[in-house]
């Protein structure tokens, strides 16, 4: 293909083929124009990607394997206070049973406010995430749409404060980093 897209650039896709160079994918497709960004594949077996994901990608990217292995792609950390993810229909949301943050898809049409409902992290709006954490018109044992605030400067909806997000060491750069909570 006659001048490829490169990483983390503007491309356009189908189910068949894209127009991102060699081991890359046009990622997180509009489903009206098909455009996406280009985004790196992992490199290595199943095995050493799920063992040690940051060595099956270039560095300051993580490999996430989903779809039962058979999509793999070397994510960048993203910061959940910023929201500086790529994609239009993109939140930076916290990784599933490991610590940290990458960019994940907003379902189309499941915009989930705080307290709302949520089965998953992308049926929330940038700067929230799906959690059973305590929260006002949340049901107890129910998860729904939680916000992310700044330790430092906290901004919560009233009937909430700003808590340490539980579970990230300070080393890992996310030492403000909190979600409003009910107090």
């Amino acid at each position: 293909m006659p001048n490829p897209a490169d990483i983390d650039e503007p491309c356009t896709g189908t189910e068949d083929t894209d127009t991102c160079g060699a081991w890359a994918v046009c990622w997180n497709l509009d489903p009206e124009t098909s455009e996406g960004y280009c985004l790196p594949l992992c490199m290595g077996s199943w095995g050493q990607c799920a063992e040690e994901p940051a060595s099956c990608c270039p560095e300051g990217r993580v490999c996430t394997i989903s779809a039962g292995g058979e999509l793999t792609l070397c994510m960048k950390p993203c910061d959940p206070l910023v929201q500086d993810c790529i994609g239009a229909n993109e939140a930076c949301y916290p990784l599933v049973g490991e610590p940290g943050f990458q960019c994940g898809s907003v379902y189309p049409g499941r915009m989930g406010q705080a307290g709302d409902p949520c089965n998953a992290n992308g049926f929330c709006l940038p700067g929230l995430y799906c959690s059973y954490a305590e929260y006002p018109g949340c049901e107890p044992g129910e998860t729904c749409c939680v916000p992310f605030c700044d330790l430092g400067s906290p901004e919560c909806d009233v009937g909430t404060q700003c808590a340490p997000w539980a579970g990230l060491d300070p080393t890992d750069g996310y030492d403000d980093l909190g979600v409003c909570v009910a107090p």
